[in-house]
């Protein structure tokens, strides 16, 4: 990277986020805030005019490669969340990982997880460390990062801060499919309140709640940025190396996306 402050670090730093305590704070806690990091006008609101269109599709939930994401490049492409991911990583370009999506959520938990368990979700369970950490996901690295922003008011998240230190939990099958860990002792559990415009970064290996569904008019992003030399990286997002990968990724979700 060229000598100084990189450019990403001083648009960061111009609105006051300070990298150094959004880096220490994600090694300790395993999960940091930030506030307002999302403020693009037009972005918020197309992503609201998105929820306020699913809102009429009560069992539906838009994943990746469904139209009901069009326009939405902006959201999950977001040039202050892209300029966080390239200050935490390691290498020079960040990737999109295939996981996006919107979520309706209710009020209450309806249990806990990791996310690093939906990614060994189907290897053998002897293996899951080795291979999370072949994918850069372990309680030190930074190269894999979880990110929750609502798009409408929300009511609290919740999540115990610390526990990625202790890797990868032992999960059981839920209701639809998910994944939840079962007896889990949630003393210490802490309240991450968040409002549109806001981001959660957490680690893959935190144990967060998992929200219970709601026909509400209550929407949150989830999606992962990780760094692009990683096996399985997706769609570059950021690139120091070439931009015009940035342009190729917003065509294609722009034809995706349909």
């Amino acid at each position: 990277r060229s000598m100084g402050m990189p450019r990403n670090r001083l648009r960061l730093a111009e609105r006051g986020i300070n990298m150094d305590h959004v880096r220490r704070t994600l090694v300790q806690d395993g999960v940091c805030v930030v506030r307002k990091l999302i403020d693009d006008a037009e972005t918020v609101a197309a992503a609201a005019a998105a929820c306020g269109r699913l809102q009429a599709m009560p069992d539906h939930t838009p994943g990746p490669c469904t139209r009901e994401l069009h326009g939405l490049y902006d959201l999950f492409c977001d040039g202050g969340v892209l300029d966080l991911a390239l200050d935490l990583i390691d290498g020079e370009e960040v990737a999109l990982q295939p996981g996006y999506a919107l979520r309706r959520i209710g009020a209450d938990v309806s249990g806990w997880f990791q996310e690093a368990a939906d990614l060994v979700r189907h290897v053998a369970e002897p293996e899951r460390d080795a291979y999370l950490l072949d994918h850069g996901v372990s309680p030190i690295s930074l190269n894999v990062l979880c990110v929750w922003a609502p798009i409408t008011p929300i009511q609290p998240l919740w999540c115990i801060p610390v526990s990625h230190a202790d890797g990868l939990r032992p999960h059981a099958s839920a209701d639809g499919g998910r994944l939840q860990i079962d007896g889990i002792d949630i003393a210490g559990c802490r309240e991450l309140d968040l409002k549109p415009g806001d981001v959660a970064v957490f680690n893959p290996l935190l144990v967060i709640s998992y929200p219970s569904s709601s026909a509400s008019g209550a929407w949150v992003a989830q999606w992962r940025l990780q760094d692009a030399a990683l096996p399985g990286s997706g769609v570059i997002a950021r690139s120091l190396r070439d931009a015009n990968k940035e342009s190729e990724t917003e065509e294609l979700w722009a034809s995706r996306h349909a």
